[in-house]
């Protein structure tokens, strides 16, 4: 059975290679390409990572290497070091020793091979998986607590600057400070049409765009884009905490991340130029807390049932819910100013999805073969995959037969280099064509299982659909079965005309079934 190869590069490495150490995987790579030489082992896969997240969820190049890991594919797994395989939390070093340990598989590293049928060696791998969580929680804790002095000393911490202002490095000291660039002027021209014109933001936004502005990721302005502007304390002269601070909650027994706003703000003096005064930002503050819409109380739950799924085919963006002036029912608009997508009763809408749904049903159980347009080249992935593993097996007895023939002296040494090379690099493009076709075979594999669980959560959405008065439980119904809703109208009803190209096109949510 062949072995796999995992590299990733840490926090450490990507500072390493700032500092002009060279490129980490590429070294890497070599030295267990030379362990797995000299140990006469076969390489069937390498994978690659180039994150420094602490959980799995974070490394998708992980989570396919620990599925094939729990099945069986591997004999063993090639890495630096234990610690590049998890540094994550409890629950996260016990999917990683239970994925090795019950599959029987080894992790070699240049300093030691484990073997998870040694006590002793399951004992010093568990133990590795709890000092590198601690290391990284050192780490983690070193760095914000450096992050935060920087901050109080003015300086700024973030990788993106605010829209306005350039990151400038600190001359003969650490760290960045703010500095105004050509779009200061936009910064205060917003600030005083909000405060001192009593222009709304959708006023503002309307005449930015009329002016050709764009934000700093080159998008149209909306009210969303010029309420960070106006609530930015960095355009006063300040640095802060983090507005938006990562926050994680277990629901339904996974861990999500959510950025709210963050409530406890602490602001300190910046070594930056300020745009606008002190006294005009704390202006800006209590005009907008003075405008603020209260939330909807949870008890109603959300009043959009389409909502986080409907998006325009026009622009991309999501539809937002705007209800009527005369108070009776809403429609689903787009928020992009100047977009031609025109806007429709929500509930006419959701009406359409439903009979969406129902097409949809009827479709899956007609249809007897799914397979053959799901995924109609399975068998020929298969094959495939068994004939590049047949390939990589042939040539590990090439390579075998070359060290023989260099030792009863068929091959002088300059012959055998010469061969050794040409069968490493065939070596190398068939493990690279092996692992892109277990990927192509791995999402054909999960489409078609979505695919045939479909009709059931289909037939349960339209079952208890219109039972469910709550606007939210609709939505969250909706959303085990769709991924995302297209929406398309640009031809407006008129009282001289009914006719119009309202379209909808529904994506199912395949993997989350």
């Amino acid at each position: 059975m062949a072995y796999a190869t995992y590299l990733r590069k840490s926090r450490e490495d990507i500072q390493a290679e700032r500092s002009g150490m060279g490129d980490t995987l590429a070294r890497h790579r070599r030295t267990l390409r030379e362990l797995a030489e000299r140990q006469q082992l076969q390489v069937g896969a390498i994978y690659e990572e180039v994150v420094s997240g602490d959980s799995i969820a974070a490394r998708p190049q992980m989570q396919r290497l620990l599925q094939e890991v729990q099945e069986g594919c591997w004999e063993g797994v090639l890495v630096m070091e234990i610690e590049r395989l998890a540094r994550g939390d409890t629950m996260d070093q016990g999917l990683v020793a239970n994925a090795f340990k019950y599959s029987g598989t080894k992790i070699i590293t240049p300093n030691k091979t484990y073997d998870p049928n040694s006590d002793i060696d399951e004992e010093y791998f568990e133990f590795s998986l709890f000092m590198s969580r601690r290391e990284y929680k050192t780490i983690n804790r070193r760095l914000k607590a450096g992050s935060a002095a920087s901050r109080r000393e003015g300086k700024f911490t973030s990788s993106i600057p605010p829209f306005g202002y350039d990151r400038q490095k600190l001359r003969g000291e650490k760290g960045w400070i703010l500095a105004p660039n050509a779009d200061a002027d936009t910064v205060r021209m917003i600030f005083r049409m909000y405060l001192h014109e009593s222009r709304s933001m959708t006023e503002i936004s309307k005449h930015l765009n009329a002016l050709g502005i764009k934000t700093a990721r080159g998008a149209n302005w909306g009210e969303s884009s010029v309420s960070t502007i106006l609530r930015n304390p960095h355009y006063a002269g300040y640095t802060a905490n983090g507005f938006r601070p990562a926050v994680k909650k277990i629901v339904n027994g996974e861990v999500h991340r959510s950025r709210p706003r963050n409530r406890d703000l602490q602001l300190y003096d910046g070594r930056h130029e300020a745009l606008v005064s002190r006294e005009d930002f704390e202006a800006v503050k209590r005009k907008l807390a003075l405008n603020r819409r209260p939330p909807v109380p949870k008890i109603y739950g959300a009043e959009n049932p389409l909502m986080g799924l409907l998006y325009c085919d026009q622009c991309g963006k999501r539809l937002q819910r705007r209800p009527f002036n005369h108070g009776s029912g809403a429609a689903m608009i787009c928020p992009t100013r100047g977009c031609p997508t025109v806007m429709h009763d929500m509930a006419e809408v959701e009406e359409m999805v439903i009979d969406h749904l129902k097409k949809w049903l009827r479709d899956l159980e007609a249809d007897s073969n799914a397979s053959a347009h799901i995924a109609p080249n399975l068998v020929d992935l298969r094959a495939h995959l068994d004939r590049v593993g047949s390939d990589l097996q042939k040539l590990a007895a090439r390579e075998s037969r070359t060290y023989l023939f260099l030792e009863d002296g068929t091959y002088t040494p300059e012959e055998f280099k010469s061969r050794r090379t040409a069968i490493l690099a065939e070596r190398e493009a068939l493990t690279q064509e092996q692992q892109a076709v277990r990927e192509e075979l791995a999402a054909a594999e999960r489409a078609l299982e979505s695919h045939e669980r479909l009709a059931p959560a289909i037939r349960h959405v339209l079952d208890v659909y219109w039972d469910t008065e709550r606007k939210d439980e609709r939505n969250r119904l909706l959303k085990t079965i769709i991924r995302r809703i297209d929406y398309h109208k640009t031809i407006k009803i008129t009282r001289a005309s009914r006719d119009t190209d309202l379209d909808l096109t529904l994506h199912p949510l395949y993997d989350n079934l």
